[in-house]
């Protein structure tokens, strides 16, 4: 069994570089290129370099699922629902009931979607009780000042948390990201800065020390943002309370968004129902109004948590009704200063 620690794995990736030095990509010189067609080869070299040391305990992510796949076969087992042995790490590295239906005509083939470039195992058992690390290769260009890159959808560590914590379970894995600091030189790059981190030691909530919380990009995917090398790793609790914290972060953006866009709805509706108020579409102005009191009046009922007060939701719910009632009326009033049109049904 190999005593797998990250400041090994990122110590063997380092030396590695630097006695790889220069790396030939047959780069066009003075031409802007693509992030991928650099990235990609240097997650090859770091998937080269580990295999050398950890020789058959290094996958891709899709070569581990078809090698969990041909062992279930060998064993005569039926794969019980999982790939991966454990349904919090499954969350995560499971391609799809579509890609494993196929399997074995035709293998779980790799997507830029995938979790991690590379799964590494701590012993030969693999899938029976070894201990995995998801590492995910990212890289950038230490001659320019670029985005955060994206590291992976919060839906997956939304998903994650809900396993773990409604059923009270440990992770039982580590996800890991490798920023490679490159430079490019003639034709191809020198790699100068290695570091990689564990996703769990960032603090959800002060990612970068000066106290802001991890970042969510909600208008792309909801994409998790942060430059690997510039993240703070002093998050010291467990990885169900780093989780918590995450969705304690992951809850509160989402309901700021969600207040803000019931707050531009009702502004936009508002104006369309005394638009047709004023217009004499008496029914449609009516209508507007009532739906909004049904959406209002329907929304489900905040669910009690012993030894935990009710928030001023319900509270909120019944001053949005009374609000409702006062624009109805003021809508009547509106409808006497004109002579009724009809009903603009729809």
């Amino acid at each position: 069994m190999v005593d797998l620690k990250m400041q090994d794995v990122e110590k063997i990736i380092r030396d590695y570089f630097e006695n790889r030095g220069y790396i030939d990509l047959n780069l066009k010189p003075n031409q802007e290129t693509s992030g991928h067609r650099i990235a990609t080869p240097l997650e090859e070299e770091v998937y080269d370099a580990l295999s050398k040391v950890y020789p058959g305990l290094t996958f891709k992510q899709h070569e581990a699922v078809n090698e969990y796949l041909s062992e279930t076969v060998v064993q005569g087992r039926v794969p019980d629902g999982f790939v991966f042995g454990n349904e919090a790490i499954d969350s995560l590295v499971n391609p799809g009931k579509k890609a494993l239906s196929s399997w074995p005509e035709e293998l779980v083939p790799g997507k830029q979607s995938d979790t991690a470039d590379i799964v590494l195992f701590s012993d030969s058992s693999l899938f029976d009780g070894s201990a995995a690390f998801l590492i995910d290769v990212k890289s950038h260009d230490l001659g320019k000042s670029d985005q955060p890159p994206n590291i992976m959808s919060a839906r997956k560590l939304v998903n994650l948390a809900k396993i773990c914590l409604s059923e009270n379970i440990d992770p039982n894995f580590s996800l890991y990201y490798i920023d490679l600091g490159y430079r490019k030189k003639d034709a191809g790059v020198v790699v100068d800065d290695v570091r990689m981190v564990d996703m769990m030691k960032i603090p959800p909530l002060d990612h970068d020390g000066k106290g802001k919380p991890m970042y969510i990009n909600w208008s792309a995917s909801l994409q998790v943002q942060f430059r690997p090398s510039e993240v703070s790793q002093d998050f010291e609790l467990s990885q169900k309370d780093w989780l918590a914290i995450f969705m304690k972060n992951y809850t509160s953006q989402k309901r700021d968004r969600i207040y803000k866009e019931v707050h531009e709805l009702g502004e936009q509706e508002k104006m369309l129902a005394e638009y047709y108020a004023k217009n004499g579409y008496v029914l449609e102005a009516n209508r507007i109004i009532s739906d909004r009191l049904e959406i209002k009046s329907h929304q489900a009922p905040q669910e009690s948590v012993q030894g935990v007060k009710k928030s001023n939701s319900q509270l909120g719910q019944n001053i949005g009704v009374r609000n409702g009632l006062n624009q109805i009326n003021q809508l009547r009033r509106l409808q006497n200063d004109n002579i009724s049109r009809g009903d603009l049904s729809l």
